[in-house]
This record gives C-alpha cells, sequence and structure tokens, in this order.
C-alpha cells in the first residue's frame, strides 16, 4: 500500500472507529488498548498497512486516523487485528464501527480534538490522549510529515476553540461542581486537609476526585470504635471516630459527611463553637447523605458553606447550559479552520499550474529560436514578447467587448503583466 507524495493528503485522510457506548461490554474489553499497549501496537500496524496512521484509544472509543487510498483494505487489517483472528469478534467489530474519510474525516477530527464530540463536551483530556498518541506515533515512525501537519492544525483549531469560547468552562459532573465550590472558598486544594465522614460510595468517589485535584490531606471518620479498615486503599491519611467530630472540623478545611445515623451529627451549636475556635475560618461541608445528619441551621453561620448534592446537580447542569451555549461558537471555529487547511493544502497543489505555464513559455522561447535563428537579441526578445502577450491581449479585447472586464479582473491582470518599474510611454503596438 503506497501513497503518490504528490496527492492532495485530505483526498486520502480517512478515519475508522467505535465507540464503546455502541458495543456490547465484552466487545469493549476486545477494543480498549491501554496506553502501555500503544506504542507496540501502533508499531506493528504500521509495518502491516504501511501508511500514515494515529492511533487514539481512550475511555470511550478507539479510533485510527490514517493517509492511504484503500479504506476498504486498511479496515479490514485493523479491525481483524484487533478481533485477534476471531471471525465472529471481526464482523461485531465491522458492524458496530464508524468511518469517514476526506473532508469529513477532517472535521471529525478536528471536532474530537476540540472535545465536541465527548461524552462531556469540552473536557480537556482527548486532547492530551491525542497528543500522547501523536508523540507515540512519531516515535514508532508510524506519522510523518503529512499526518504530522493535519494534526496540528487540529491542535490549532482546538486551542482556538478554547481560548475563544466558554466550551471549557464551568463544571459539569457533581464532582468538578465539588471542587470548583471548594477552590472558590480555599484556593489551591493542595494546602487543604479533608475530613470524611462515613466509607458510603458517594464520600469514596468525592474523595478520589478531590484526590485528583491535588488534595493530599485526609482523615478517615469511622462509625466504629475499632477504627479499623476504614479508609479507602488507595488513600493515605489519618484514621479517627465521630468522638472526635468537632475536634476534627477544628483542623479541617473540607469535610465530606454521609453516615447511617438518624440524629444530626453535626449541629448548629457544635459548628458555632467550632468556627470560634478556628478563630471565623471558613469551612466548607459538603453533605452527601440522605437522609441528612447536618441541622440545616448551620448555613445560618456566615463562614459555613454548606452544600448537598442537589446543590451540586445545580451548579453542574448550569455548566453543562453554559457549554452548550458555547457550542455554536465553537462549531464555527471548526468550520473557519477547516477552509483555512483546506485552501493552505489546495495552494500546495498549483505545482501543476505553475510547470505548465513555465514549460509553455519556455516552448515559445525555443519556437522562436529555431524559427528565427540569425535576428539579433533585440529582435528576437521583440518577437518573443509579441509572442507571449498575444493571447493574454487577445483575451482581455473579449472581456472587454464582452463587458466583464470588472475592477477586479482588472487589477488582477495589471498585477500580472505590469512591471513595478516606472512606465516611460509606449514601447510597442498592439
Amino acid at each position: 500500500m503506497t501513497i503518490v507524495s504528490s496527492q492532495n493528503c485530505i483526498d486520502i485522510f480517512h478515519v475508522i472507529g467505535l465507540k464503546y457506548g455502541a458495543c456490547s461490554s465484552s466487545l469493549r474489553e476486545k477494543l480498549f488498548i491501554n496506553e502501555h499497549e500503544i506504542q507496540d501496537f501502533s508499531k506493528s500496524l504500521y509495518q502491516s498497512i504501511k501508511c500514515e496512521v494515529l492511533v487514539v484509544s481512550t475511555c470511550d472509543r478507539v479510533e485510527f486516523y490514517f493517509l492511504e487510498n484503500n479504506i476498504e483494505m486498511v479496515t479490514q487489517v485493523i479491525f481483524r487485528k484487533l478481533s485477534l483472528g476471531d471471525e465472529q469478534v471481526f464482523r461485531k467489530i465491522l458492524a458496530a464501527s464508524y468511518k469517514y474519510s476526506k473532508h469529513s474525516a477532517l472535521q471529525h477530527l478536528f471536532r474530537v480534538a476540540a472535545a465536541l464530540d465527548s461524552h462531556i463536551i469540552g473536557e480537556p483530556q482527548i486532547f492530551g490522549q491525542i497528543r500522547s498518541s501523536h508523540r507515540i506515533g512519531k516515535e514508532t515512525g508510524a506519522i510523518r510529515s503529512q499526518l504530522n501537519n493535519i494534526l496540528e492544525h487540529a491542535y490549532f483549531a482546538a486551542k482556538r476553540v478554547r481560548k475563544e469560547t466558554n466550551i471549557g468552562q464551568g463544571p459539569v459532573t457533581i464532582a468538578a461542581a465539588a471542587i470548583r465550590v471548594a477552590r472558590d472558598i480555599n484556593g489551591d486544594l493542595s494546602h487543604c486537609k479533608a475530613a470524611i465522614f462515613g466509607n458510603e460510595e458517594a464520600t469514596i468517589f468525592l474523595s478520589e476526585h478531590f484526590k485528583a485535584a491535588n488534595l493530599r490531606n485526609f482523615i478517615f471518620i469511622s462509625e466504629n470504635t475499632d477504627n479499623s479498615d476504614q479508609s479507602p486503599t488507595n488513600f493515605v491519611g489519618e484514621i479517627a471516630n465521630y468522638d472526635e467530630t468537632a475536634k476534627i472540623l477544628m483542623l479541617v478545611d473540607i469535610a465530606i459527611i454521609s453516615t447511617n445515623s438518624l440524629n444530626y451529627v453535626i449541629t448548629k451549636e457544635m459548628i458555632k463553637s467550632v468556627i470560634k475556635k478556628r478563630q471565623y475560618k471558613p469551612l466548607f461541608i459538603l453533605d452527601v447523605g440522605v437522609p441528612s445528619v447536618i441541622d440545616p441551621a448551620i448555613e445560618d453561620i456566615d463562614e459555613v458553606f454548606l452544600y448537598n448534592l442537589d446543590d451540586l446537580e445545580r451548579i453542574a447542569l448550569k455548566g453543562k447550559n453554559q457549554r452548550g451555549s458555547a457550542l455554536a461558537e465553537a462549531e464555527q471555529i471548526i468550520d473557519e479552520e477547516l477552509e483555512r487547511f483546506t485552501k493552505r493544502i489546495n495552494g500546495k497543489n498549483i505545482e501543476p499550474l505553475l510547470r505548465e505555464i513555465i514549460n509553455s513559455m519556455n516552448q515559445e522561447r525555443l519556437e522562436v529560436l529555431k524559427q528565427k535563428p540569425n535576428l539579433s537579441s533585440e529582435a528576437v526578445s521583440q518577437l518573443l514578447v509579441n509572442r507571449l502577450l498575444h493571447i493574454p491581449i487577445t483575451t482581455i479585447k473579449e472581456l472587454y467587448t464582452d463587458e466583464e472586464l470588472d475592477e477586479r479582473t482588472e487589477l488582477l491582470i495589471r498585477k500580472l503583466f505590469t512591471s513595478t518599474a516606472k512606465w516611460k510611454g509606449d514601447t510597442g503596438e498592439f
């Protein structure tokens, strides 16, 4: 499989892929290529198909971008490689897959890189994942100049979208909303300490996201008196119990609370005392339990910021709406960059036209020298000028007669044929 180097890269650009949402769980397991496998897979695939190829594998998709005339042959090779020779799996992959070619493939890449095709619109992870796969492809030799140029312009478009729109602004998940509020209250989370009350799914889920957001100091509060096995296995933190609640709240900046108690664990009187001892430093409390174990009256205390799951959901919904309103602006930027890139690529293909013009001029020169070998150089140059200008002058007269010589055309003609040297009057006839 080879590519003609002078061929427009857009004409041979394709993408094939699958979104995991359209696949069964068993098929998803076979399709997923983890980050440690991409390098070997990319290198092996390039050796099989002999064309530039980018392998992108994320938590919700696997895609292959490549430059080749024969899309069907490459598709067969890639999907059979994924299916590991299992014909039934191959057919399932083929049935669940999608493919785009030429301009549609280019548009798909630009939208994916800008996170307009993501489950969460505007999420930044996909941009980094594509760039990581790009780096691996270059290291293995699977990506060279043509695909590299396409990818670089996709990154440029994605950066414009993120810079010029609000597509990435505003939290769109409960966890992101919680982190946004925590940062608004406390600033850099790496300097904060969090208390995790209970070992429920919601508290652990939020704890993991706070850890990913660079919060490192945790206290895990157990409902059991022996304090055994109360912190998640992937966390390092202190262990305490509910008898120490007031003392703990004096030490932390964030409290995430969910317990099985039927009574209020945190009361207004307790918090008033805690805030005073904290010298009125703000406290962010996340109430994720059902039923709540926090006295709602503590909201009356200025230094306490109490949020529950409904509050976080409203913030996330607002973020989704904000991103949705920015989508039209983002799509406009993608269209602009697609047009710009297409013009740039097509501009590289004017070489045949330029060569035709040069060859035509040289042919006239050779004809004059052949037909009039004894003419002086001045006579030869004058004859050559007359011949070279015969068709242009005839065409200009026809345009004038047909009333097609508008101002724009006249300016173009002057730009093509008139010298920058100062005009010194008529030097010839026409």
